[in-house]
């Protein structure tokens, strides 16, 4: 069985300029990408690093997010994203 590393990287305030440089070369080492997305299908988070780093060829997973204040709803999407 192969080992996997998660790295947690934050894209920053949403500036692409503003990612750490630290964020970028771990994004550029990594061949799989978990990016948020929400109902309506937009990953904002996603856009941003792909102005800051070129992503192509790397396998993208979309975990998805109600993107609401429902505490119930929140708890459902967070316990399926883990299965």
């Amino acid at each position: 069985m192969t080992k996997a590393v998660f790295y947690g990287v934050s894209t920053g305030p949403g500036d692409p300029e503003l990612m750490t440089i630290k964020a970028i070369r771990t994004i550029e080492k990594c061949d799989v990408i978990a990016a948020p997305r929400t109902p309506k299908g937009n990953t904002l988070a996603l856009d941003i690093v792909k102005t800051a780093v070129d992503i192509r060829g790397k396998e993208i997973i979309f975990t998805d997010f109600a993107m609401t204040r429902d505490k119930a709803e929140n708890e459902k999407k967070h316990c399926a994203a883990l299965h």
